[in-house]
């Protein structure tokens, strides 16, 4: 399993709390410590005292993910957003759900949206990675939740059978959860999480885990593996 890179906690006294102006330091909120926002955002926001993950916005994630200026919006929606990057000048389809999306469970116009992905993607012969934050299991799906469902289901399975390779990144994940039902499900499923050494021993459906620092190198690796 990938090492956990250890970071060094920026010192902070209560004469510098004072002096800083509202809005540059953060308080987390699992171990309460305060780091400057410059310090926490040059560590991919995880807190150096303890390894809690912040949330990361929809373009932030396509950001840490992908080469420096490979990224291409093809679609933006409220709540995420969907283009093409290049990992290690690996090419491939990227999705990403943004954390302060309403609902975590993809709606009807979401699942036409990513069936759409999906065809575009065996069309061009790309790899296709999808970041969603963890949720419960969706419940009460509707006949056209059902219809949009298998649409996305079989323009992934079109893609698999290609042989084209799909990776589903959780995100935010602590264990104990699920990821949403109406995703296609992909070849391999990784877990991002502040405890990558443990997490897998609660969760069901994740194959690796990985901290935020780890998770970029392995999604590169999976995708170099699945091309050769």
């Amino acid at each position: 399993m990938a090492k956990v890179i250890p970071i060094r906690p920026a010192a902070i006294t209560s004469r510098d709390r004072k002096a800083i102006p509202e809005g540059l330091w953060l308080k987390c909120p699992s171990c309460k410590e305060t780091t400057f926002a410059r310090e926490l955002n040059r560590h991919a926001k995880v807190c150096p005292h303890c390894r809690y993950h912040y949330p990361l916005t929809a373009m932030e994630r396509v950001a840490q993910l992908g080469d420096d200026g490979s990224a291409a919006c093809r679609h933006e929606m409220p709540g995420w957003v969907c283009g093409t990057i290049t990992l290690d000048r690996i090419a491939c389809v990227i999705v990403v759900a943004d954390h302060e999306r309403p609902e975590l469970a993809p709606s009807p116009s979401e699942l036409d949206a990513l069936g759409d992905i999906y065809a575009a993607a065996v069309e061009e012969s790309l790899p296709v990675l999808v970041c969603w934050s963890e949720a419960p299991e969706a419940v009460g799906e509707t006949d056209l939740d059902q219809r949009a469902r298998a649409r996305a289901l079989r323009e992934a399975r079109r893609h698999s059978e290609a042989g084209l390779a799909s990776v589903l990144l959780v995100t935010e994940s602590d264990g104990g959860e699920a990821i949403p039902q109406h995703l296609p499900r992909t070849d391999v499923t990784v877990v991002e999480s502040s405890r990558p050494e443990t997490v897998l021993d609660d969760v069901r459906y994740a194959d690796l885990a990985a901290s935020r620092f780890d998770v970029a190198p392995l999604v590169r690796r999976l995708l170099a593996f699945a091309r050769d």
